[in-house]
């Protein structure tokens, strides 16, 4: 196939692509006298034999390292100085002395600017910026000899070169996609070329700071140096015949140059926002305007990388094995460049995300002392509709590596960090992703429903929630990074058993005092069965009190010894030790409304345990009293209620769901969450109603009206609190009032 020519684009001038100019400058060259030694100083045989060897872009290039054709070319112009040229074959002047002498000559007698010339030390890099600025000086030299009437007859070339024009428009649907391919690449090339144009403008004239050319640009010159290449290749592989055209090869060695795209799609977004609120500043260089027409070339990388896998997949559907060869090589290089678009949607994804967390940080008004920092990268977002008591409302939630984050937008004006108009967040609730069990696909396809039904643990109890999807991809990209989450999860738990089995075989190893002491007698000493694990550390996280420890179960603990495993004496460290392993037996967060997730608070430090499964109690020393809630405003809220002595009583209203009835109850305001569920149960009991041996489960409303579960002492304060808030605007009546599930 023969290389169509390049359309004519807007303006006064037709865009050339490089290979072009190239080709063309070889055909000048070589009818200047002596100068096909330079071009071909091994010959041109290798070229007559094999024309396909043929690589303009090295040969023009290799030629004007050598230092000496610039003084051969200089010369052509017959300067009253001719520059010194050693004749062929004797040593002459260093290349670098030479390029030199030939750069002073065109600043001092033809008068040529810096931005006209090329640079000593670009001309021996790799680099097509460079080439560019190399090509722009010798143009304008041989144009200048041109000019004068000094440019000899032209000399044909002993070989073919490989055409440049068409013969006639192409027939088939296989040569107008190759025509297309080859046309719109060049554009692109030109397109990128005038987006640096346009930066380096904006560096040359000092108009904004070097650190936001970076943050609008990112890796431009990078890119552009490798289409240019990529152009090259892809004119030199479509001037051959059809059936030599390796189209796909292309692709496959070029995969990894491909990842250039990454850095710059990803930075797309955060380009385009920089250039909206700098519009002003940009407009100081007319060249490009900021508004409307910088972001149209901003998108073209985006749009043509993402368009290379639909012209491949096209040229597969129009070739035909019978007559094209390669088409398994186009194949592969048709999956080549679909990883290359894969990674850079996937780099956008993170950009996009990354963006959405540092919005949410912002906007949400209380966190209710959650950590922050512990959540992770954020990983998907969308908006869900949600039963929230008897009505449907819409929150939006957040998945994160650790946690899940249901939010709802309060629709309350605010003004961001960069001063826009935005609204806020209220956290609804949350779970830590290590509560949850399994995530299950009820879709229907008959029914058009699309939802998934997540299962967690509250407590020794499962909950679950529904998440209905506006469709199946969103069904299918929830349920997979969800899944991807739970088997991260249950990889780490294997590998924390795994490595406390270890700690503790090497700990019976290397502490024969404990196996003495297996052999004591019962009661020589009161208590400490952790006393043998000294080199065993408890396995909790940073956040282990906020979160419940990181054990869901008993059996992630070491086996249980024998009742009467002796202790050790009392006051040890392993009184310490036991609290800490009681701290992480402790029941997990609750879960909040609209659905019941995860309850927003801070696990309050207990210091003693009922749990005869996880230490055992001495008989000699009583447990301490237990810490109840003691937040010191939900006390304060407490006594706005119930002012007076702190023996003072709050009245419950208890809403039984089962029994459809209401009873009423009296507490103190420093209840304790498992003294107020005990007197619930025993009033329910006494008035008839049947609890059928379960514990009951309690919620309150919030401020919006959306159901709150009650599991500890800090939901309890929280409970009362919200109450307060209710009397206070609404001056209603002294009831406190808790929904019985």
């Amino acid at each position: 196939m023969e290389i169509a020519l390049p359309q004519r684009t807007s303006g006064p001038s037709t865009a050339v692509s490089l290979y072009q100019q190239t080709l063309s400058m070889i055909e000048k060259l070589y009818s200047l006298p002596g100068f096909d030694h330079y071009l071909f100083p091994n010959g041109v045989d290798a070229y007559v034999a094999d024309p396909t060897s043929f690589a303009p872009f090295e040969i023009i290039w290799a030629c004007f390292r050598l230092g000496t054709p610039f003084l051969h070319l200089y010369n052509q112009l017959r300067p009253k100085k001719r520059l010194s040229v050693p004749v062929l074959g004797e040593a002459g002047a260093p290349p670098k002395k030479a390029v030199y002498e030939f750069l002073v000559a065109c600043k001092s007698e033809l008068h040529l600017q810096e931005k006209e010339l090329f640079t000593i030390s670009g001309l021996f890099k790799d680099d097509t910026n460079e080439f560019v600025k190399l090509m722009n000086t010798i143009s304008i030299v041989v144009q200048k000899i041109e000019d004068m009437g000094l440019f000899p007859l032209p000399k044909p070339l002993p070989f073919a070169l490989p055409s440049v024009r068409s013969t006639g428009g192409p027939q088939d649907n296989r040569a107008k996609l190759l025509t297309e391919m080859l046309n719109t690449e060049r554009a692109y090339a030109a397109d990128l070329e005038k987006l640096q144009r346009y930066q380096r403008e904006l560096q040359s004239q000092d108009v904004v700071p070097r650190d936001m050319l970076l943050q609008l640009f990112a890796n431009l010159d990078e890119l552009l140096d490798f289409q240019r290449r990529f152009l090259l290749q892809m004119e030199a592989t479509l001037s051959m015949p059809p059936a030599e055209q390796h189209i796909g090869q292309l692709y496959i060695t070029n995969e990894e140059a491909f990842t250039v795209y990454v850095p710059f799609c990803g930075n797309y977004h955060s380009a385009i926002q920089i250039a909206t609120e700098n519009a002003a500043t940009l407009q100081r260089v007319p060249d490009m305007d900021p508004v409307r027409e910088l972001p149209s070339y901003l998108i073209k990388p985006v749009q043509r990388v993402c368009k290379y896998p639909l012209l491949l997949n096209e040229l597969v559907k129009y070739s035909d094995p019978a007559t094209y060869p390669h088409m398994e090589e186009l194949k592969e290089g048709l999956a080549a460049i679909k990883r290359v678009t894969d990674l850079v949607n996937e780099e956008q994804r993170q950009e996009e995300n990354r963006r959405i967390k540092q919005d949410v940080l912002d906007r949400v008004e209380d966190w209710k002392d959650l950590d922050v920092n512990e959540f992770g990268s954020l990983l998907l977002s969308d908006r869900f509709p949600m039963n929230s008591g008897d009505a449907e409302k819409d929150f939006d939630l957040f998945l994160f590596e650790t946690i899940l984050l249901c939010c709802k937008d309060t629709a309350k004006k605010r003004k961001s960090k960069k001063n826009i108009d935005t609204t806020s967040y209220q956290l609804k609730g949350n779970i830590y992703i290590d509560r949850i069990d399994s995530i299950m696909d009820e879709c229907s396809a008959e029914e058009q429903r699309f939802q998934l039904k997540v299962f967690w643990k509250d407590g020794l109890e499962t909950e679950s929630f529904v998440l209905r999807c506006r469709n199946m991809e969103q069904v299918k990209l929830w349920k997979g990074r969800l899944d991807g989450l739970l088997s991260a999860q249950r990889m780490q738990r294997l590998s924390m058993k795994e490595a406390t089995a270890n700690m503790y075989s090497r700990s019976m190893q290397v502490n024969p005092e404990f196996i003495r002491r297996m052999s004591v007698a019962p009661n020589s000493y009161d208590d400490g069965y952790f006393d043998g694990y000294d080199a065993i550390p408890i396995p909790l996280s940073s956040s282990a009190r906020g979160r419940g420890g990181d054990f869901r179960d008993p059996s992630d603990l070491p086996p249980s010894p024998p009742q009467s495993m002796p202790g050790s004496p009392r006051g040890s460290a392993s009184t310490a030790r036991k609290m800490s392993l009681a701290s992480a037996m402790a029941p997990p967060r609750s879960m909040t409304s609209p659905f019941p997730l995860s309850q927003v608070y801070q696990e309050p430090q207990r210091m003693g345990s009922t749990s005869s499964a996880t230490s055992y109690q001495p008989q000699q020393q009583p447990p301490p009293p237990p810490q109840h809630y003691n937040s010191s405003s939900s006390l304060n809220s407490l006594n706005s209620i119930t002012p007076g002595s702190p023996t003072a009583t709050l009245r419950i209203r208890m809403h039984h769901g089962a029994s459809n009835q209401s009873f009423v109850i009296a507490v103190a305001p420093t209840v304790t969450f498992s003294d107020l569920q005990a007197k619930m149960e025993r009033k329910i009991r006494l008035c008839g109603g049947n609890q059928d041996g379960r514990r009951l489960r309690m919620r309150y409303k919030d401020e919006d009206g959306d159901f709150i579960a009650i599991a500890n002492d800090e939901d309890v304060g929280m409970c009362f609190e919200a109450a307060r808030g209710r009397m206070g605007k609404s001056g209603g009546e002294g009831f406190v009032n808790v929904w019985i599930v």
